[in-house]
């Protein structure tokens, strides 16, 4: 690669040469010595910050901020939709798959609360335009790729998917609304 090698001269003729690798200082524990030593920072300035070391989350830690933390994002969405009178409800593999979802955002927690967002958008709409009328959602693997594929069920306690019911309602959500209102106005 050219970014890897470099010569004394440049052209098909010239000579490579590996370019000497260089390792990032390791810091398990980042200290304020350390930032004074390698960062250039003066030491009044250093004394006056916190030092907080940052890890990646694995698997483990987002699945236990999803379904253990007091601050859990999908137990908040369960909380608010719960108070409209319908249960929330979720299958292990759509935990599995949210987490796997957020893994890839490499942003920590809040990409749970993202991508629970996405997942349950068109669910929570219906919920709220229409309360009363279901008694439960729930979400599932499918769900986390296609925020239409989750179960429904409604107070009789029939359960339907919920792209079948929004075809049969012929509901649009508030997107959609605003693209008819702006299509119509040209």
């Amino acid at each position: 690669k050219s970014d890897s090698y470099h010569g004394t001269t440049m052209g098909f003729g010239a000579e490579l040469v590996p370019k000497k690798q260089t390792v990032d200082i390791d810091y398990p524990t980042l200290t304020k010595e350390d930032l004074s030593k390698y960062g250039n920072i003066p030491e009044e300035l250093i004394g006056r910050i916190r030092i907080t070391q940052l890890k990646g989350h694995t698997r483990e830690s987002l699945t236990e901020i999803l379904l253990e933390s007091e601050s859990s994002p999908l137990l908040s969405e369960q909380r608010i939709i719960n108070s409209l009178g319908t249960e929330l409800r979720w299958t292990e593999g759509f935990s599995d798959a949210l987490v796997d979802r957020a893994i890839k955002q490499k942003t920590g927690g809040r990409s749970l609360q993202d991508e629970l967002e996405r997942a349950i958008k068109k669910a929570r709409w219906l919920v709220m335009t229409m309360p009363g009328m279901y008694k439960c959602i729930i979400l599932s693997a499918k769900t986390v790729e296609n925020n239409l594929d989750c179960e429904i069920i409604d107070i009789n306690g029939n359960s339907q998917n919920l792209s079948i019911l929004y075809e049969q309602l012929s509901v649009k959500l508030p997107e959609e609304e605003e693209k008819a209102k702006q299509k119509a106005l040209k």
